[in-house]
């Protein structure tokens, strides 16, 4: 009724006034796929590749109002697409070509600076192509200065614990023996969180003690101190000295504030041990799934190609053995060209999307030329978020060719001995590369709510918490991993790298960055991470909001800037140099 009410009152006044009022005209649906698929890779659950699909609408100034992505199967990429030309490229062909596109996009525009930047978990693949296509759109007309990719994976809770309970058996996509254990499978689920219920409400409790007081703890005490060691050292300006900076909480010291966060979670302390044991539970096998998924971007499962080589299957390899030597069901004996030519078919099948691209990011974009002899761009930084991380490691630990000058971990939830045995041995044998680690200040990561909190008037806020505090981080920790040493424990959390610290080899020390950022700051009472454009500040939000340092306070924040007051057009910020920077004590 209302609008039909605005609408009448609208033409009422326009009629008085002598004119008609045009109403704004409706967004307008903007395809413009051939320019993000430049700028967007995208990986299925098994590792294969995806043709994303982006409409994004704007309204009649050109302003971008919202996006939408879909993603399919790339042509080629299913197993029941076998070649029959005698090319072992052939098979995927659609997506060498998808690779070649952007890569000659590169070499056409030669930046300054190569961006790849690779999301975290529990994403749906359309959600984190829609975030590409942002990431797109902010650098879209300044390709020669920075050229940005995403690499975007399937990552759910949903499909994963799916795929826990009704597909994976023993490491292997099972679709015989899955179904059938599904019902033991989800019974061992929960059998296993209601048996564990004690020791996740332990854990639950000793992570909201951490929160109210982190003194409390040595392992706390001993991780302050050993930053203000690192940081007298860096006053010291020694060689081979890591960059260290701790941002200041100033939230703890607002009697207020964390008033309102002891009755909120008196609130919603129920709630949270009744939700504990499920995370618990379940949310460990959905876990498993997702580090599955980082695995199978280098390498996909065997299924896809030996059934097409079993006998009997009249595939175009069809091979038996016959006398010790292969031959066809027609009984022709194969050769060896014919041979060679299986297994690179087999070899080209068996590589996942990411692996397969930055094969060819080394042979056709000359990317892992020696630095004087780059001919496609200046500089290239691998930035990963959260499970980002995870596939950052796997990268350095395979390409060591890439010549990288930046690597940047935000909130990384790659386990800390991960890091160490794959990313120290690439800073050892690369001395230009520099390392970014970027983390939550400690105290916020302990207590960010879950899912999320609903302003009032800053302090005062509604707790939408439904599941125990903490960041991602302190759930796979506490949680989801289970972790077996020190070094199982995830490399984002400050004071898991700041006490890793000592295991660094120490020539490489300078080439590296720890940085926590702060918490509640004022303005002017931290550094200016503004790029001259905009002031680095935010609001609260509520009635009676309050302004902040712009810096992430939430592991999510990492992916965005305009929060609150823009969620759906967020800039990214925090993906650029200045924010990687330790901050000055002087």
């Amino acid at each position: 009724m209302w609008p039909a009410l605005c609408a009448g009152a609208l033409a009422l006044t326009a009629s008085l006034n002598g004119s008609a009022v045009t109403p704004a005209p409706p967004p307008q649906d903007v395809d413009d796929n051939a320019y993000y698929r430049k700028h967007i890779i995208a990986v299925g659950s098994n590792g294969s590749a995806l043709l994303p699909t982006i409409t994004c609408q704007r309204d009649a100034s050109g302003n971008r109002v919202r996006y939408s992505a879909s993603a399919a199967l790339m042509k080629g990429e299913s197993a029941m697409e076998f070649p029959t030309e005698a090319s072992s490229k052939e098979w995927r062909k659609p997506y060498y070509e998808y690779i070649s596109a952007i890569l000659q996009d590169i070499v056409k525009y030669h930046p300054k600076h190569v961006v790849v930047y690779i999301h975290g978990g529990m994403n749906f693949v359309t959600g984190a192509i829609e975030k590409g296509a942002q990431l797109a759109d902010e650098y879209r007309g300044r390709e020669k200065d920075e050229y940005r990719i995403s690499i975007c994976w399937s990552s759910n809770l949903f499909s994963t614990y799916g795929e826990h309970l009704s597909r994976n058996v023993e490491g292997l996509d099972d679709r015989v023996q899955g179904p059938l254990l599904l019902p033991f499978t989800l019974l061992g689920d929960v059998g296993g969180a209601v048996v564990h219920a004690p020791v996740t409400l332990a854990r639950l409790l000793t992570n909201d003690m951490h929160a109210a007081d982190q003194m409390l703890f040595h392992r706390i005490r001993r991780a302050y101190a050993r930053e203000s060691e690192l940081e007298w050292k860096q006053d010291q300006h020694g060689p081979n000295v890591m960059s260290v900076s701790l941002g200041e909480d100033t939230r703890q010291s607002r009697v207020d504030a964390e008033l309102m966060d002891v009755a909120a979670w008196l609130a919603t302390l129920p709630a949270k041990a009744g939700t504990g044991p499920i995370i618990d539970g379940l949310g460990s096998g959905a876990w498993q799934m997702m580090l599955r998924r980082t695995r199978t971007m280098f390498e996909r499962e065997t299924s896809f190609t030996s059934k097409y080589f079993d006998s009997g299957r009249g595939g175009k390899f069809d091979v038996d053995i016959v006398n010790g030597r292969p031959v066809r069901p027609d009984g022709q004996e194969l050769t060896r060209k014919q041979i060679d030519l299986i297994e690179k078919v087999i070899y080209t099948g068996r590589r996942g999307a990411i692996r397969l691209f930055f094969e060819e990011a080394e042979k056709v974009a000359g990317l892992g030329a020696q630095r004087a002899n780059r001919s496609c761009y200046g500089d290239l930084t691998l930035i990963g978020h959260s499970m980002g991380t995870i596939v950052v490691n796997e990268i350095l630990a395979r390409f060591g060719r890439l010549k990288i000058d930046n690597i940047v971990f935000m909130a990384a939830a790659c386990r800390t001995s991960d890091f160490l045995r794959l990313g120290v041995p690439y800073l050892e044998r690369n001395k230009e590369a520099r390392f970014y680690n970027l983390c939550l200040h400690p105290s916020a990561e302990r207590v960010e709510a879950q899912p999320g909190k609903l302003m009032i008037a800053d302090p005062i806020y509604f707790p939408l918490e439904i599941a125990p505090r903490g960041s991602l981080l302190v759930w796979i920790d506490s949680f989801l991993d289970h972790p077996e040493s020190e070094g199982d424990r995830t490399f984002g959390r400050w004071e898991n790298a700041i006490l890793a610290a000592d295991m660094f080899p120490e020539d490489i020390n300078g080439q590296i960055t720890m940085k926590a950022f702060g918490r509640d700051r004022q303005p002017g009472s931290a550094p200016d991470y503004s790029n001259g454009s905009e002031p680095a500040v935010l609001t609260s939000g509520g009635l009676v909001p309050r302004s902040y340092v712009n810096e992430p306070r939430q592991h999510g924040d990492f992916t965005r800037y305009k929060i609150p007051a823009d969620p759906k057009n967020p800039n990214y910020r925090y993906t650029e140099p200045d924010y990687w920077k330790a901050e000055s004590r002087h």
